[in-house]
C-alpha cells in the first residue's frame, strides 16, 4: 500500500511547481477600455432599477406561453392550500419521472423511504 502511494506523492511537488511557472516573458492581457465600463443594459433595465414590480410582472417578458401558465395558475388555484397541494403533487410527479435517471442497484431489493 505504501509503495503504491510513494510514486504519486513524489510527483506532487514537481506538478505544483510546474503549475506556478508562467515563463519569464509573461505579459498580462490588455483589457479594452470599453470592457471596464458598466453594462448599458443593466442601467436601462426596469428589472434592476430597484423599483417595485408591477402587479402583472410576467407581462414584461412578452411570452404567450408564460401568460397562459399564469392564467391557468390563477384559474385552478383559488385557495393557497390547494395551490400548495398542486405544487407538491407536481414536484412529486417530476421527481418520479427523474428517478429513472439515477443509478439503481437491484441487488439490494426494494428500498422504501
Amino acid at each position: 500500500m505504501i509503495r503504491r502511494l510513494r510514486s504519486p506523492l513524489a510527483t506532487l511537488p514537481a506538478l505544483a511547481l510546474a503549475a506556478c511557472a508562467v515563463g519569464p516573458n509573461y505579459k498580462p492581457p490588455v483589457i479594452q477600455p470599453d470592457a471596464k465600463q458598466p453594462f448599458v443594459e443593466g442601467q436601462a433595465s426596469t428589472m434592476l432599477s430597484g423599483q417595485p414590480l408591477p402587479d402583472k410582472w410576467w407581462e414584461m417578458f412578452q411570452d404567450p406561453a408564460l401568460d397562459r401558465l399564469i392564467q391557468d395558475a390563477f384559474a385552478y388555484n383559488t385557495d393557497i392550500r390547494v395551490a400548495d397541494a398542486n405544487l407538491r403533487q407536481a414536484r412529486g410527479v417530476l421527481l418520479a419521472q427523474r428517478a429513472g435517471l439515477f443509478p439503481d442497484d437491484h441487488r439490494l431489493g426494494p428500498v422504501f423511504a
